[in-house]
C-alpha cells in the first residue's frame, strides 16, 4: 500500500499554438520560473469547463459539471458536481453535491471522491469512498497521479482541462510533477516549443487496494511551451496499464486574454488506447466576477 498517500473508506470532502502571440518575459534557464513571472496579474480566478465529444454528448450529459478555481499562493481546486438525470436529478435541476474534488496546493495534492458518485455508477463494487493525500517531497509522491483516479472511470481526466491550471499556477503544479525537466525542443504548428517531461512510476503497493482504483504502472507527461512566449501549447500523457498504453494529447487551438495573460479558450483532445479512440473539445469559460 502507499505509505503516505492515505486511502480512507470514509466519506471525504476537500475544502496554442495556432498563431504567434506577443512575447512574454524574456526566456530564462528555467521555463517554469518564466511562466510564474507571467502569471502575476491577479489573485484569483474561477472557470467552467465545457466538454463536447466528437461522438456526441457532453460532460453534462454524463452527469457532471466541472469547475476550476485558482487562488494565488494556494493553488488550484477542480470539482465535478452532480448534474442531470445521470444522477437521478432530472434535467434542469440545480447542481448537486460535489462528487469529485481535486486540490493541488504548495505542499500536497488531495483528491476526494464522494459516496454519491458511485450510487448509480459502475464503480459501486470497487470502492464507495476515496480520499488520497500525497505530500510533496515524500517518495510516494512520485507514484500516483491523482487526476487518474479512480482508475476505471477517471472523471477528472475525461472532463477537466488541465492546461489552464499549469498556466495560472506553474510553480505549484509543476512542483507536483515527478522529475520534471527539460527534454529538448520540438516544432508544434510551426512554432518552436520547449518540452518539459515528467514521470510517475507506481510499484505493486501503490497499485493495490480496491479493484481498479489505480491500474497504472507508469504515467509520462510532456508539456510543450512556446519558446518565444512561454505559453503552454500542448500536453501529451502516456499511461501504461496491464491492458496496454493509453495516449492522450491536449492542443490549445484558441486563447483568451485575461488581465494580460493568455489562457486557453478552446483545447482539442485526442486519445487512443485500450479505452478506445476519443476526440473532444474543451471550452473554458472564465468567470471574471470571481477575482
Amino acid at each position: 500500500m502507499i505509505r503516505r498517500a492515505v486511502l480512507c473508506l470514509v466519506l471525504a470532502s476537500a475544502s496554442a499554438c495556432a498563431t504567434r502571440e506577443p512575447a512574454g518575459p524574456a526566456p530564462s534557464a528555467d521555463p517554469v520560473s518564466r511562466m510564474q513571472a507571467m502569471s502575476g496579474g491577479f489573485e484569483r480566478l474561477a472557470w467552467d469547463v465545457i466538454t463536447e465529444e466528437d461522438s456526441g454528448g457532453t460532460a453534462m450529459d454524463a452527469g457532471y459539471k466541472v469547475q476550476g478555481r485558482f487562488v494565488r499562493g494556494e493553488g488550484i481546486r477542480i470539482k465535478a458536481t452532480a448534474m442531470g438525470s445521470a444522477h437521478g436529478m432530472g434535467h434542469g435541476a440545480p447542481p448537486g453535491p460535489n462528487l469529485y474534488q481535486l486540490l493541488i496546493g504548495p505542499d500536497r495534492v488531495a483528491v476526494a471522491l464522494s459516496v454519491l458518485s458511485f450510487e448509480s455508477g459502475r464503480n459501486t463494487a470497487s470502492f464507495p469512498h476515496l480520499l488520497l493525500r500525497s505530500v510533496r517531497g515524500d517518495a510516494d509522491h512520485a507514484t500516483v497521479d491523482p487526476r487518474l483516479l479512480p482508475g476505471d472511470d477517471p472523471i477528472l481526466f475525461r472532463f477537466n482541462e488541465p492546461l489552464i491550471g499549469y498556466q495560472l499556477s506553474p510553480a505549484i503544479l509543476f512542483g507536483h510533477e515527478p522529475g520534471v525537466a527539460p527534454a529538448g525542443t520540438v516544432t508544434v504548428n510551426g512554432i518552436t516549443c520547449i518540452v518539459l517531461a515528467s514521470r510517475f512510476t507506481a510499484d505493486d503497493g501503490a497499485r493495490g487496494g480496491p479493484a481498479g482504483w489505480y491500474p497504472y504502472a507508469r504515467v509520462e507527461k510532456k508539456f510543450f511551451l512556446e519558446e518565444s512566449t512561454g505559453f503552454l501549447a500542448a500536453l501529451e500523457i502516456e499511461a501504461e496499464t496491464d491492458k496496454g498504453i493509453q495516449r492522450t494529447r491536449y492542443d490549445v487551438v484558441e486563447r483568451q486574454e485575461f488581465r494580460g495573460l493568455k489562457l486557453p479558450r478552446l483545447v482539442k483532445v485526442a486519445g487512443a488506447g485500450p479505452a478506445g479512440i476519443r476526440r473532444a473539445v474543451h471550452r473554458i469559460d472564465l468567470d471574471p466576477g470571481d477575482t
